[in-house]
């Protein structure tokens, strides 16, 4: 996708800056959700209930792509990092490792932009989206869940922005 393609039209684009033909470095996992609903039964991408995009995936290369697949107007970009993935696997504690995860949430705005720097060093900018703020913490209706509920920022974010999967509102109403 060149310049001139991604200033004409009003689809988010992401676009992580390097040279295209290399992948993205430093994450085992990397994805996109068009998110519809928040399913409390489960934590990590499985709590984002909506389409996975194709085109965001831990393989990707460098370079500028047009999040257009589906309507939602709400999206969440996530990069799980290599040794949080790592740890994670091993049984070790990962805790310190948290701050290497990418957690981008926004919504569709036409003419706004998102930008920053991936713990691995790679800039990174999506443009006509506005970032979605992020609590602090989960909400107290779900502060007994185990850890893997509590500390995971796509299931804290869900709460707060997402109608419950069923047609059931958040806990913010």
């Amino acid at each position: 996708m060149n310049r001139d393609q991604i200033a004409s039209g009003s689809a988010p684009i992401l676009e992580f800056e390097g040279n295209p033909a290399n992948r993205v470095p430093g994450f085992t996992h990397l994805w996109l959700k068009y998110c519809r609903a928040f399913n409390p039964k489960h934590h990590c991408m499985a709590c984002l209930v909506g389409p996975k995009s194709a085109r965001v995936r831990s393989d990707m290369r460098h370079g500028a792509v047009a999040i257009d697949e589906h309507r939602e107007d709400l999206l969440y970009l996530c990069g799980v990092s290599t040794a949080y993935a790592d740890a994670g696997r091993r049984g070790l504690d990962f805790t310190e490792l948290l701050p290497q995860n990418l957690h981008v949430p926004v919504r569709r705005a036409p003419g706004g932009m998102v930008s920053g720097v991936t713990y691995a060093g790679t800039n990174y900018t999506f443009r006509n989206v506005e970032l979605v703020p992020m609590p602090k913490r989960v909400p107290d209706e779900f502060a007994t869940l185990s850890i893997q509920f509590t500390r995971c920022r796509n299931f804290i974010w869900a709460a707060k922005w997402l109608p419950r999967k069923g047609g059931q509102t958040g806990w913010w109403t």
